[in-house]
């Protein structure tokens, strides 16, 4: 029968790790993993949140694991820093909510506007493709929903939606880049970016 209870974490991989040894750095982050996702997944309620609440952990590790005092009590610290995370997800979760919905119908409502004549069928195109895009964006979760919009429509750099979001860079740019996918899935589903086949 095989064990089924997670690796140990020894003090001396934390050790290899805090010095620089890249091979130890990557064994650490494998083994560190499965737990930080579990313990996430206990206080996290949103199913969708858990890999990327994971991700922030581990970067949140890999950035601060030279500053652990006490190799011995790296899973205490470790478990410290999902806490943290989550906690913090937890406070920004609502008004980014409500600020992601309004940066999107304010960025999106004014996309198409444009000087000059318009032929009425092109505007009733328009109009209908921006109503599905505004319903794509509206279901996307509000983190992505925000870098998709900060990036995309305002042309904010990785590291301004990183400050919105209270983030690292990477993950804002890991969470630009899943929006786009999910919101390509989304309106390719509706058509809305279907290709249009030739004449």
């Amino acid at each position: 029968m095989m064990d089924s209870r997670p690796e140990r974490i020894g003090t001396p991989l934390v050790r290899r790790a805090q010095a620089g040894d890249r091979t130890s750095v990557a064994e650490l982050l494998r083994l560190s993993r499965p737990l930080a996702e579990r313990t996430v997944a206990r206080r996290c309620f949103d199913h969708e949140m858990v890999d990327d609440l994971t991700q922030a952990v581990l970067l949140a590790v890999l950035m601060e694991l030279p500053s652990l005092r006490c190799p011995e009590a790296y899973v205490s610290w470790l478990l410290r820093i999902v806490a943290n995370v989550c906690c913090k997800q937890a406070r920004r979760s609502t008004c980014l909510q409500a600020a992601a919905s309004r940066l999107a119908q304010e960025s999106l409502g004014g996309a198409g506007a444009r000087s000059g004549e318009v032929d009425p069928e092109e505007a009733a195109v328009r109009d209908e493709i921006q109503a599905h895009l505004r319903i794509a964006v509206a279901a996307l979760p509000a983190r992505y929903r925000t870098a998709v919009v900060m990036r995309a429509v305002q042309g904010h750099s990785f590291d301004e939606i990183g400050e919105t979001l209270g983030c690292p860079r990477e993950l804002a740019r890991l969470w630009y880049f899943r929006a786009r996918r999910r919101l390509q899935r989304l309106c390719v589903a509706d058509e809305v970016l279907a290709p249009v086949p030739a004449t």
